[in-house]
């Protein structure tokens, strides 16, 4: 029984643009020139890669984006891209990994012992333990999202029972990624006019303002582990952002500082504003 590798190439045309390649792919179009059948491998490559930047130069990637606050988005307006993750799929492999540890650990606590709601001291309403609880079953991180978290408090309490205290809390946490992309570009626009005199163009903050969220999610993900590192969003982020700030943008740390607080007290309130249109859209759903 022969072993038949892939087909041999009796032409050097690109069977896709028709350009000369010799070579194992295409110089003009990028397909690769040896036709063969596709392995169960190529489907689940190509599958998790299209969410989940899972290639040699992502390791790089991260070491800039989380051991040199800033160099990253330096190294992408300077021109050198190629060898690392772009931007915006940096941010949505990011995003994707900690909505999934999310996700998983909602699936993991909903396989426990249901959370009996209504049997605090006034009926309808949460003991302590019981909001802790029901938190986590949504998928609410522990630290780094304390006014969100008393929203859904609200929202979910306002609720007449159990099942649509649970049905909300899902809504919310499902449009919770779409709400949180849909503000990046408002960071974005943030960052311009905190830092006008720059003259650098709103496509250079989004890229800033793609890397700085992509630490966050980061931050975050460690953070929803137990322990000590539930404190990594708290002290994290904001370190991270200042410094980022600083090594992007220049001045000195009492400019870096003024445009970080107020890019977080503007943020901030756009995030609340968006958040509350989350909730009263979840409730009417």
């Amino acid at each position: 029984m022969s072993h038949a590798a892939h087909p041999t190439r009796t032409d050097t045309a690109c069977r896709n643009c028709g350009t000369p390649a010799p070579l194992a792919y295409c110089p003009a179009c990028g397909q690769d020139t040896a036709p063969h059948p596709p392995t169960l491998w190529e489907f689940l490559h190509e599958f998790v890669g299209h969410y989940v930047a899972f290639e040699g130069k992502l390791w790089r990637t991260l070491r800039l984006l989380v051991g040199r606050p800033g160099a990253l988005t330096v190294e992408y307006l300077a021109g050198r891209k190629a060898r690392y993750v772009l931007p915006l799929r940096v941010y949505l492999s990011a995003s994707f990994l900690f909505f999934i540890a999310l996700k998983l650990g909602g699936a993991t606590l909903q396989a426990g012992a249901p959370v009996v709601l209504g049997s605090g001291p006034v009926q309808g309403e949460f003991s302590a333990a019981q909001r802790q609880e029901l938190l986590a079953e949504m998928g609410c991180p522990a630290t780094g999202c304390t006014g969100f978290r008393g929203l859904v408090v609200s929202v979910v309490e306002a609720s007449s029972s159990e099942v649509r205290r649970r049905e909300v809390g899902a809504r919310m946490m499902a449009a919770a990624p779409y709400l949180v992309f849909a503000l990046v570009p408002v960071y974005a626009a943030w960052l311009k006019l905190v830092t006008w005199r720059r003259r650098m163009r709103y496509g250079e903050h989004l890229v800033f303002a793609f890397h700085l969220h992509a630490f966050a999610f980061l931050a975050l993900l460690v953070g929803l582990a137990p322990g000590p590192a539930a404190w990594v969003p708290l002290v994290g982020i904001p370190l991270h952002g200042v410094l980022a700030l600083r090594r992007v943008y220049g001045g000195g740390w009492w400019v870096t500082l003024a445009r970080a607080g107020v890019l977080s007290l503007l943020h901030g309130a756009v995030l609340v504003v968006g958040a509350g249109a989350l909730a009263l859209k979840a409730l009417r759903g």
